[in-house]
Order: structure tokens, then sequence, then C-alpha cells
């Protein structure tokens, strides 16, 4: 791990706050983090000060806990970890979903375009089912996605913090 990424992660940044932070853009930072780019001197200062500063934080003693409460934190792990498989696999089953309505739509929209031997009937067909798939991408489109995100953003920052209380 490279001294961006440690400082980074310690700071509990993304690259992109780190960079807002020290006020270089993005692509410097990315490109300096894999050695593309060489980082300047006082950024690298910065850096290693950040780092020495978080390095020389005590962390204070974990509470020791009792057998009763460790057995409950574990099955509240257990589930939110089942729950975050759970919503993780959703996820991608929205995305694909997302993805294959996105493709009928073009497809739609391209045969609707050539659509000179296309009889009446068939015209009306197609511009029915383009509605129709509008208004699913729209229920069940990116804002679904995000808000499944979302979720297991949230489930995956518990799951962290009650293994960390477990540790």
């Amino acid at each position: 791990m490279t001294l961006i990424e440690q400082v980074a992660s310690q700071m509990g940044m993304s690259l992109l706050q780190l960079s807002g932070y020290l006020n270089i853009s993005k692509s410097h930072l990315h490109m300096s983090k894999q050695g593309q780019r060489s980082l300047p001197a006082r950024h690298f200062t910065a850096l290693l000060a950040i780092q020495e500063e978080l390095n020389s934080i005590e962390m204070p003693a974990s509470i020791a806990l009792q057998p009763e409460e460790a057995r409950q934190l574990r099955k509240r792990l257990h589930k939110l970890q089942h729950q975050y498989f759970a919503t993780q696999r959703k996820l991608r089953q929205l995305e694909e979903r997302y993805a294959k309505l996105y493709l009928q739509q073009q497809w739609i929209a391209l045969q609707l375009q050539r659509g000179t031997n296309l009889t009446t009937r068939q015209q009306l067909w197609l511009e029915l089912q383009q509605a129709t798939l509008q208004r699913r991408l729209k229920r069940q489109g990116a804002g679904a996605i995000v808000r499944c995100k979302a979720y297991m953003e949230a489930l995956g920052s518990e799951v962290i913090l009650l293994e960390a209380a477990l540790a």
C-alpha cells in the first residue's frame, strides 16, 4: 500500500477527498499513487506529516465485552453479513435487468427509426412496447440501483463497526 493510500484510508477519505485536501487534481494524485508522476515536495511532506500525526494518536483500549453481549453482537454481525450479500446479489440483478431493458429500448427505437417497412399494426405495437419499457426503466432504473447501493454501503459500514467491536 502506498503512502497516499495509507493516509487516505487512515483519514477515512477517498482519493478525491484527499486530492481536494491537498489542493491537487485527482488525476495527478492517482498518477502519483501509481508512480507515473511525482508528487510535489510540499504535498509529499504534508502527507508524511499527516501520517506521523495519525500514527502518534493513541487508540483507546477496547472495552471488554460480556459473553452475552459478544454473542448478541456476533448474531447481529452474521445477520448483517447475510443482508449485505443478499443486497449485493439484488444489486447485480437490478443492474442486469436495467441493462436488458435499456438494450430493448434501444432496439425498439432503432426499429421505429428504420420503420419504413413496418405495417401500422407493427409500428403501434413497437410504440406500445417502447412506452412500457420507458415506464419500467423509470420504476426499476437508476433510482432503485442508487438506493440499493446506499443501503449496501450502510450495511457495510455497520458490519465494519461490529467487526471492530468484536475484535
